[in-house]
């Protein structure tokens, strides 16, 4: 869904830096430089899809979080 590293972080209850390393190590077992050929290679092995779905569970522009 192209979500930022601290959204990611928030919604796993982890941290940022935690989400930028796996990121990295993904790609680097995958040898590629940019997140844009992961996203190629993912989609060519059949997960995810190309088409943005909403999510209904999360509401626009908190990051996650819900708006109080």
């Amino acid at each position: 869904r192209g979500l930022p590293n601290k959204t990611i972080a928030y919604d796993l209850n982890i941290s940022a830096r935690t989400v930028e390393v796996h990121r990295a190590n993904m790609m680097a077992k995958l040898g590629v430089r940019s997140l844009s050929d992961a996203l190629r290679i993912a989609f060519a092995a059949g997960l995810g899809s190309r088409q943005a779905e909403p999510d209904a569970a999360r509401p626009a522009d908190f990051g996650g979080r819900t708006a109080q």
